[in-house]
């Protein structure tokens, strides 16, 4: 007498999911964690990178540039930083404003502007900007600072990228 094949009992598949389900578990905290760690880098990197090209685009076409908060995309407000960031060459003589570049900021993420001079960062020609140093926080919505990022922008216009942990942060809690 030959046999078929039968496949899996009930008590076989039972046992695979549980195990299945306890490996589940114990990687989707870490794998949350490794979202919250990239969305921050990503948006960080996003941002250093538009003030970088802002500060070059001044030097190049020897006149202003504009780093600003938006909450439309396509004027600067007062409402914030954590909606939009654009690049904008303010209105010269004949020419119009002009939006050059926008990037769109992560929901999940919170840009904060540290600096109390002004709603926006203004490159001068030489890719200088007037006044104190600015600094930005970089924080996910949660609050956690452990995983924050800070920009910091000097009055000479360059920029740099602060890694985590930073306790001095201003992260809302």
């Amino acid at each position: 007498m030959v046999r078929g094949t039968r496949g899996f009992t009930i008590l076989e598949l039972l046992v695979t999911l549980a195990i299945a389900a306890i490996v589940a578990g114990l990687a989707v905290p870490s794998f949350q964690t490794l979202m919250e760690k990239n969305r921050l880098r990503t948006t960080t990197d996003d941002l250093l990178e538009l003030l970088r090209i802002s500060r070059l685009e001044a030097v190049e076409q020897r006149r202003p540039v504009q780093v600003c908060g938006s909450t439309d995309g396509e004027t600067c407000d007062a409402g914030g930083w954590s909606d939009y960031v654009l690049m904008v060459k303010p209105a010269q003589g004949a020419e119009p404003r002009e939006v050059v570049a926008t990037l769109n900021v992560n929901p999940r993420v919170t840009i904060l502007k540290n600096n109390v001079n002004s709603d926006e960062i203004d490159f001068t020609a030489t890719g200088w900007i007037p006044g104190d140093p600015a600094t930005f926080d970089i924080c996910p919505v949660n609050g956690d600072r452990q995983h924050a990022y800070q920009l910091v922008i000097s009055m000479s216009g360059k920029t740099r990228k602060v890694l985590p942990p930073i306790a001095d942060s201003n992260c809302p809690a």
